[in-house]
């Protein structure tokens, strides 16, 4: 293992704001006349499946508002059935925001009946 001198850390505590690194991080660093480079970062992974089917969800979820058959409940647990590994807060918040005209993501806005039925409102 190569000897780290002074200006070396001095370098390494700059690039890092400071913080300490401890003795296994100095170790995987390896010196090209005198300025560490450092080991390649981990890049975030993409789902492509989850970006593919956001397009697909939103029709589902209003082909099965059109419907107007169907309540919130039914609605929800039949996305979530469809498209597994989404999650229900993301169901519940598209349909609430639905309601609202500031926030609608769909073709027109959500409204609920007496009897909790979802549908569109009349597009004129």
């Amino acid at each position: 293992m190569k000897r780290i001198t002074r200006k070396q850390i001095a370098i390494i505590n700059h690039r890092t704001s400071g913080r300490s690194i401890g003795a296994a991080r100095i170790q995987e660093i390896e010196f090209e006349n005198n300025v560490p480079s450092y080991p390649e970062k981990k890049t975030r992974q993409i789902y492509p499946h989850i970006l593919k089917t956001a397009a697909e969800r939103k029709a589902r979820i209003e082909a099965l508002i059109s419907e107007g058959t169907l309540n919130r409940i039914q609605i929800t647990e039949t996305i979530l059935y469809e498209y597994p590994g989404i999650a229900k807060s993301t169901i519940a918040t598209a349909l609430t925001d639905g309601k609202n005209p500031k926030y609608n993501r769909f073709r027109a806005l959500i409204v609920e009946d007496e009897n909790g039925v979802l549908s569109f409102t009349n597009e004129n």
